[in-house]
């Protein structure tokens, strides 16, 4: 309710100061206060129906997400699902936060002309955001847990419900329960992807090279986006066991009988 006042302040003024005391309400203090809500709303509800109203709303009168609206919405609803304190450790596993997944979107000009996969997207946040923020052609994760998709199963009817709510637009996405490495998902990742992420800061050995070998067949052109080094294909041997000097992530502009001077490099 204070994310609202501070979306929509003018309304808020007719709300009773007990509202904005940290006590917090009693169930029927809530129930009155809805009411009152549903009050005031109603004038303003009839006057912006149709419309986007940029003047009152700011960013949320826009009906493509700005960066902290698909924020806001992304984590609502997250937290309507998860307690993250609980679930979820992002520090820990290597993960980014949303704030620098907007700055990568931007960054590499993410955009809806793109095909964004997300290799082990666990309950989907980014795959939300960038399907709010990007609007990209279409957004895929893809995870193996089990309760990682049953939780992403339930976050991502939340994101669609709050996205409507709002009237926002969003690019198509999916969450398919499986593991990457399957011969199925290979014509996604290596022929219809332009945008891989890949959160790998926990990876052993052996999936690492397994993960070089799909890297190694992506198309040209194809960015992709790490949270820990991965073999640089410029300096890999044939099989993989040659020296890595990856440092950033890279831009596959590998052509054929190339000098591998054309792949293009950004910093996280």
């Amino acid at each position: 309710m204070h994310k609202m006042q501070s979306m929509i302040s003018y309304l808020f003024q007719s709300f009773p100061q007990k509202f904005f005391e940290n006590e917090g309400l009693t169930l029927q203090e809530v129930v009155d206060l809805v009411e009152d809500y549903n009050k005031v709303a109603k004038p303003y509800a009839l006057t912006w129906s149709g419309s986007y109203n940029t003047e009152n709303l700011g960013d949320w009168g826009y009906s493509q997400c700005k960066d902290d609206v698909a924020q806001d919405i992304v984590n609502w609803a997250y937290g309507m699902v998860i307690n993250p304190q609980i679930y979820y450790n992002n520090e820990a596993n290597g993960k980014l936060n949303l704030n620098e997944i907007s700055k990568i979107c931007d960054e590499a000009r993410i955009g809806e002309h793109d095909v964004f996969v997300d290799l082990g997207c666990g309950v989907g946040q980014f795959v939300y955001f960038v399907a709010a923020y990007a609007r990209c052609k279409k957004t895929v994760g893809i995870e193996i847990s089990d309760q990682s998709f049953k939780f992403a199963t339930e976050v991502s009817g939340y994101f669609e419900k709050l996205m409507a709510h709002f009237g926002k637009r969003f690019g198509k996405f999916e969450i398919s329960h499986g593991d990457f490495l399957e011969e199925k998902y290979r014509a996604l990742i290596c022929e219809e992807a332009t945008v891989l992420f890949i959160n790998n800061k926990m990876f052993g050995e052996t999936l690492t090279h397994q993960l070089n070998v799909i890297l190694r067949n992506l198309k040209a052109g194809t960015k992709v986006i790490t949270t820990k080094p991965v073999c640089d294909i410029r300096h890999d041997g044939v099989n993989g066991d040659g020296p890595c000097n990856c440092l950033e992530w890279y831009e596959n502009y590998q052509t054929p009988g190339g000098t591998g001077e054309e792949s293009q490099k950004y910093s996280l």
